[in-house]
């Protein structure tokens, strides 16, 4: 007797086609996705592609491992954690384990997650009913879709949030149709991590396992001889699967949210503040405009529309099927999406990581039901024009960009990178709160966000944060290289040089006092940077503000100095300018330091303080002496806003010659509150000529 073939079984010969099939489709997507695999170019959704990479690049250098952990492009403090950061980690753990580049690092982990994913999507097929060699199709479809091969190599969390999602999802079934410890256990633990990994694409994987859970609800539900035991069991089962992760998504959510709200910079990315950018509108759920946008998103990231048209055609034909209706299910869980999160999935391409995987799932069945029916022949034919397609798609969209072999950034991040010190700061106006600028420049940053540029005490609080930060420059891009209030606030805040150091394409650079001479040189010796713009130079120091000539410039206080010559003052200073020699003397027994007119010294004030002690005097030897004598000297403190204004808040003028009460040390002790940013500056100046004018500080205490 003939043995017939099962209606739509696949023959010993086609399954061996399929599973060569499948192994061409990995050998391709494995060739496409490592070109240009060392290029340092984070192409594709820049701006969140760096921020993930800045977040990794300051993980890895600060060897900050905590949940607060670094993402150094809103000013102090410097954590705005999003994600839980298990993939920056990972990368971190990758990177000292081989010693790659970070780049390289970050797309192995985003690389290997991808194919983890693979495993999972071959069980769910299974589970759906599918044959191997149907859910090979699958598996094809995968790796050749455009989005897969293009942002599986991508520095974003998107593959690992997707390979969590979908294996809960494949072990979630297991669990409720087994009802062993071991599953649910590996449920739960998929579960949390997948919410922590990413939390909207738990969500867009939770409604196919809710939707599993709805049905074994129904068939639990008490009728006949089911009893009411049965569904308590199902509920509970069920329950214990999604309580811990989705428990888990929420603490996480409210802690980010806590350390968010520190910086009132960061304050708008808080869940409540982000709520309507996640979620959109009710109008834009149904505008033309959005749809255009998805359109053109499926077109060139997962498959021509012409193609997907011809599969929902294909599936209504086959509704009356199993296998079209679970098409026609997969279909709706991959739109679902769009009307949750509707503004997410019209700008970004990269969102539908997280759901193209449904609609590759609906055209796998598409392709099964066909091998079903009377034309079973039309299923190879469909599914070759469905490869070529894709690739077609991605040669043309995602290739050109991938091939770019650039390491990245401009030749202005260049010069920040290789000519400013590793532990500064920039200050950026005209870029929103992008990462790019930073993380190739490899400096933590303030980006001022394009709302906040003309929103001046949240520009103090923000310049405040960073008082005791080496500021490397003020970078201002297009409009704000106008900004001309911006302009005078850093270089009163920060001793930034006014004057404007250099220029590239549309914009303008200023940098620090301490940094620019040094840049400057190496710039007119040698400059390989095409664009980089030199202003014109001044032959003298540019002042820091109205009250400093060359003469007088400003200086930061090495740290050599803290335990010596400024060892009695507290907080230690962070600027001075002395104009004579710096030292140490003893006066009648006690250690003070000379400072001769014109001397200044620069603290910030602890936040908190509630008062100052100065402890000062002149020389008995500029007063007892025989001849010409001193004729006075001033004692000034005054206090530097941000803003660049100045209060004076202490003036005495020593005279000892005339005023006996002037003569030995001075004690004073001042109530004082610092104002937000503030800085104090201590002074001393000739009260007429600087003869004899021989001042001394003993103390200088702010508590």
């Amino acid at each position: 007797m003939v043995k017939r073939a099962i209606p739509g079984a696949a023959l010993p010969r086609e399954r061996t086609l399929y599973a060569l099939l499948t192994v061409v489709a990995l050998a391709a997507h494995l060739f496409l996705v490592t070109r240009s695999w060392s290029a340092g170019q984070l192409s594709g959704h820049e701006f969140r592609q760096t921020q993930t990479a800045l977040t990794t690049l300051f993980i890895q250098r600060e060897n900050n491992f905590s949940l607060a952990y670094p993402t150094p492009v809103l000013g102090k403090p410097w954590s705005v954690p999003m994600e839980f950061p298990l993939y920056q980690w990972s990368v971190v753990a990758v990177d000292r384990l081989t010693h790659w580049p970070l780049v390289e690092a970050g797309r192995f982990v985003t690389l290997s997650c991808f194919y983890l994913t693979l495993p999972a999507l071959f069980l769910l097929l299974g589970q759906l009913g599918l044959p191997p060699p149907s859910r090979l199709v699958g598996l094809c479809l995968t790796l050749t879709c455009p989005l897969y091969i293009f942002y599986s190599r991508a520095f974003l969390i998107e593959s690992m949030a997707l390979m969590f999602a979908l294996w809960f999802t494949v072990s979630f079934v297991q669990t409720m149709r087994t009802r062993r410890i071991a599953w649910l256990t590996f449920t739960v633990l998929l579960g949390v991590a997948a919410g922590l990994a990413k939390v909207t694409t738990f969500l867009i994987w939770l409604a196919p396992a809710a939707a599993y859970g709805a049905y074994c609800v129904w068939v639990a539900w008490p009728r006949g001889t089911v009893p009411w035991k049965s569904l308590r069991q199902t509920l509970w089962w069920g329950a214990g699967c999604v309580a811990l992760p989705l428990g888990t998504a929420y603490w996480w959510v409210k802690f980010a949210d806590a350390i968010k709200a520190r910086n009132q910079a960061a304050e708008f990315l808080t869940s409540a503040k982000m709520q309507a950018f996640n979620f959109g509108s009710w109008p834009m759920r149904f505008a033309g405009e959005t749809w255009r946008e998805f359109f053109q998103n499926w077109n060139h990231a997962i498959m021509p529309l012409g193609l997907m048209a011809t599969i929902a055609l294909a599936m209504l034909l086959l509704a009356k099927g199993t296998q079209g209706r679970l098409a026609l299910a997969a279909a709706g869980f991959f739109l679902l999406p769009h009307l949750v999160f509707p503004r997410l999935f019209s700008w970004h391409d990269y969102y539908f990581y997280s759901n193209a995987v449904f609609w590759i799932i609906a055209t796998t069945l598409v392709i099964h039901g066909i091998s079903l029916s009377r034309r079973r022949w039309l299923a190879w034919p469909v599914l070759l024009i469905a490869l070529g397609l894709q690739l077609n798609a991605y040669h043309q969209g995602f290739f050109p960009v991938q091939r770019q072999s650039g390491n990245g950034g401009s030749h202005l991040t260049d010069v920040l990178r290789d000519m400013t010190p590793r532990e500064s700061v920039l200050i950026v106006a005209g870029d929103d709160w992008s990462s790019i600028i930073p993380y190739y420049a490899q400096r933590r940053a303030l980006m001022v966000r394009s709302e906040h540029e003309q929103d001046w005490p949240q520009i103090d609080r923000a310049f405040g944060n960073l008082a005791k930060e080496d500021i490397a420059g003020l970078i201002l891009i297009g409009a704000q290289r106008q900004n001309l209030k911006l302009i005078r606030r850093a270089v009163a805040a920060f001793d930034i040089d006014p004057a404007l150091c250099l220029t590239y394409g549309d914009t303008d650079v200023y940098l620090s006092i301490y940094h620019r001479p040094n840049i400057v040189r190496r710039l007119q010796t040698d400059n390989p940077f095409t664009g980089i713009i030199l202003a014109p130079q001044s032959t003298e120091a540019s002042p820091t503000s109205a009250e400093t000539t060359p003469s007088t410039q400003l200086k930061r206080v090495p740290e050599s100095l803290w335990e010596t010559i400024f060892k009695n003052v507290n907080p230690k200073p962070v600027l001075y300018n002395f104009a004579h020699n710096l030292d140490l003397f003893p006066l009648d027994g006690i250690e003070v330091m000379g400072a001769h007119p014109d001397a200044t010294l620069w603290i910030t004030p602890p936040e908190g303080a509630t008062g100052i002690s100065w402890e000062y005097g002149i020389n008995p030897a500029a007063y007892e002496k025989a001849g010409d004598r001193t004729d006075g000297v001033d004692f000034i403190i005054t206090e530097k806003q941000p803003d660049g204004t100045e209060r004076e808040i202490y003036h005495r003028t020593l005279d000892p010659v005339r005023t006996p009460a002037d003569r030995g040390l001075q004690t004073l002790v001042l109530p004082y509150q610092p104002s937000a940013g503030a800085r104090l500056v201590f002074k001393t100046r000739p009260h007429q000529t600087y003869s004899y004018d021989w001042a001394y500080w003993r103390k200088i205490e702010i508590k």
